[in-house]
């Protein structure tokens, strides 16, 4: 092809068609411009279409990350073995109560179960969505309105956090000094061992304290009981937030996915 192109140029200019010679080198040009937009735009076309399987198979993997936040948080909300959440905030409630009515031989058991202070740290999690931010593909996604509450969210649950991570150091300063019945309370980490009724007896015997509302040790075992009631509470509202949080991330994400 370019062989034929040259011999035509070469026959114009040896007939002296100079005049004509400057068309055809000008209609050539044109159809060599033509030849690289199209290029550029095929090029152009394979790229986004790229960009595209790339960013589908990213809320692909985004979606899968928040359906286990939800299912993960739910599980502990609701229905985990080892004391749901729920259930711990009434496990703590019932503790309180005993202290508010006095202890005795009918009660003490309330405030010696080994889940009383049960606490699982699970967090939701945010690695895919953080790959996304520094390798800027999550700013690729056309849906702005989900980019925005991605970023919404993470900055919800980094402000939680720096609040629970506070609350938790308060309430250790408090648990630490204040609970001497956890040493009272049975160790086996496998099952919930019973006290027998002479098991409790001895207990308010050889610890005075739990008998005597006014003295110190009565009053921190009850304020750190309290205090971790309110860290719990706390981050079973945050997980309930983020529960909801992360169903709304879905949705958008599937409104995407579906275009």
């Amino acid at each position: 092809m370019i062989k034929f192109f040259r011999n035509i140029r070469q026959k114009m200019l040896i007939e002296n068609k100079f005049s004509k010679y400057l068309i055809y080198a000008v209609g050539e040009i044109i159809l060599v411009v033509i030849g690289i937009l199209i290029a550029l735009s095929i090029n152009n076309m394979n790229s986004s279409q790229i960009e595209k399987s790339e960013i589908t198979a990213y809320l692909k993997r985004l979606k899968t990350e928040y359906t286990t936040n939800v299912t993960r948080a739910n599980y502990l909300l609701d229905e985990t073995e080892n004391y749901p959440l729920y259930e711990q905030i009434e496990i703590i409630d019932s503790a309180l109560n005993s202290f508010d009515n006095g202890i005795d031989s009918g009660n003490i058991e309330t405030i010696l179960r080994p889940h009383l202070f049960w606490y699982n740290q699970f967090r939701m999690t945010r690695d895919v969505q953080k790959e996304g931010m520094n390798t800027s593909i999550l700013f690729k996604i056309k849906n702005k309105d989900l980019i925005a509450e991605i970023q919404k969210q993470q900055a919800l649950m980094d402000g939680r956090q720096e609040w629970v991570d506070k609350e938790n150091v308060d309430y250790r300063s408090v648990f630490n000094e204040a609970i001497k019945f956890r040493y009272m309370r049975p160790q086996n980490k496998y099952r919930e061992v019973r006290f027998t009724n002479k098991d409790l007896a001895n207990k308010l015997i050889n610890n005075p304290w739990l008998l005597d509302e006014k003295s110190e040790s009565y009053k921190l075992a009850y304020l750190s009981i309290s205090t971790f009631r309110y860290v719990l509470n706390a981050r079973v509202g945050y997980l309930e937030s983020e529960i909801d949080g992360d169903i709304k991330l879905i949705s958008l994400i599937d409104q995407e996915l579906s275009k």
